[in-house]
């Protein structure tokens, strides 16, 4: 029911508008009447009434100056506003003021019914908009995590309504400063972990550490393998994985009903768009399975393909990665050849072109800034290369992404 507060100094002008009109009728209530002003406001901060009726003219506050202290209270009411024909003036400073409505006196019922009741139906709408989007700030962060996930998955591959989505749920991310961790184990009960578990266990690293950011969220949960999205704090990668992964075993090892054999944590390269976390968490996924299949008696190749991603934009050689091991390069080309069946060339370009075909979808880059930043200072060489892999040209390549977001 929509509440009315009447203010006039005229006591039969205030009684005749709450009792000549069956307000009930129309979903509304006169809640009290107030003679003056100053009444008139400490009859607002006491109701908080819907909408007030007042009179302009009137002794110790006038109608003007209590819109204005209701107005000074935040209290969300609307005005219609009751004068004589010498108050004109007055009448146009109170429009000016955000009245809703301006009626002369004597004002007819009939009148005042129609001016109420348009008023009532605006006041009904704006609290159900208000109560719809209360509704979605409260559920927003689940919708959210929802549509993450239905991405990550690659169940929704839609440019154009992964966009639109993102702008229907208000989803702030800055995707050019997030990163996909996956995790993947070897054990018995991992069942058990909730996801409330997982974040958790992310809050006290970011509560913990400067290697992972406040925000993240957990999008995919399995068996033995989870998918976290992670602000990236621009840190080192080892260091990242090497906080995540001990705060993991912490947890895992605090469970008594687990028999945790093995776990291995990998991170993706920093995405651009919202619609690559699926590339993301597929990089992070094949990445996990490199170190599955190294195994753990082998930490010098963990060691060189870290080395390799975090100077991707280096022309770094073989005799580079050994030297920083503190290894032989005819050692450690030969324990790649046996753990990977590929070799450190191989896996060095296969991670350069990896990198270039994410950056060649961001249409700020140049085919000779991509070709930079993955370690190639000969264009030329760059495209050959990656025709060798891909098929087609990086500019092709980069072609063919920007038309798929045009048609999609």
């Amino acid at each position: 029911m929509i509440r009315v507060l009447v203010v006039d100094d005229e006591y039969h002008v205030g009684m005749g508008i709450q009792q000549t009109i069956a307000w009930k009728d129309y979903d509304i209530e006169i809640v009290d009447i107030a003679y003056d002003g100053e009444e008139g406001l400490e009859m607002a901060i006491e109701y908080k009434p819907d909408i007030i009726i007042t009179d302009i003219r009137m002794p110790i506050m006038d109608g003007l100056q209590m819109i204005e202290h209701i107005r000074e209270q935040a209290i969300q009411t609307k005005f219609i506003v009751l004068s004589g024909y010498d108050e004109f003036e007055y009448a146009k400073t109170a429009l000016n003021r955000g009245v809703s409505s301006y009626l002369l006196k004597p004002v007819e019922n009939k009148e005042l019914i129609i001016q109420v009741t348009q008023l009532a139906e605006q006041i009904k709408q704006e609290k159900e908009q208000h109560k719809r989007a209360q509704y979605m700030n409260e559920e927003r962060p689940y919708y959210q995590e929802i549509f993450l996930k239905e991405v990550l998955n690659n169940k929704i591959r839609d440019i154009k309504k992964i966009d639109e989505s993102i702008n229907a749920l208000n989803i702030k991310f800055d995707f050019t400063k997030y990163r996909v961790v996956a995790v993947r184990f070897k054990g018995e009960g991992l069942n058990i972990f909730s996801i409330e578990e997982i974040e958790q266990a992310f809050k006290v690293m970011g509560n913990k550490c400067e290697y992972v950011g406040p925000d993240f969220i957990v999008l995919e949960k399995g068996m033995n393998e989870w998918g976290i999205l992670i602000e990236d704090q621009g840190k080192e990668e080892r260091n990242i994985l090497k906080v995540i992964q001990n705060q993991l075993m912490d947890m895992l090892r605090a469970k008594k009903e687990i028999c945790i054999q093995n776990l291995w944590v990998s991170i993706s390269s920093v995405q651009n768009k919202c619609y690559q976390m699926y590339e993301a968490y597929q990089e992070a996924i094949k990445l996990c399975d490199v170190s599955r299949t190294v195994g753990e008696n082998r930490r010098e190749i963990h060691l060189a393909l870290d080395y390799m991603r975090e100077h991707i934009h280096e022309s770094i050689t073989i005799e580079d990665i050994a030297s920083a091991l503190y290894m032989s390069a005819s050692h450690l080309m030969h324990l790649f050849k046996q753990e990977l069946g590929k070799t450190m060339i191989e896996c060095l370009v296969d991670m350069r072109i990896e990198v270039a075909k994410q950056l060649l979808v961001n249409p700020k880059y140049k085919v000779y800034e991509v070709a930079n930043q993955v370690g190639y200072t000969d264009v030329k060489y760059f495209g050959k290369i990656f025709k060798l892999h891909v098929g087609i040209t990086p500019k092709s390549y980069a072609k063919r992404s920007y038309l798929l977001e045009d048609e999609d």
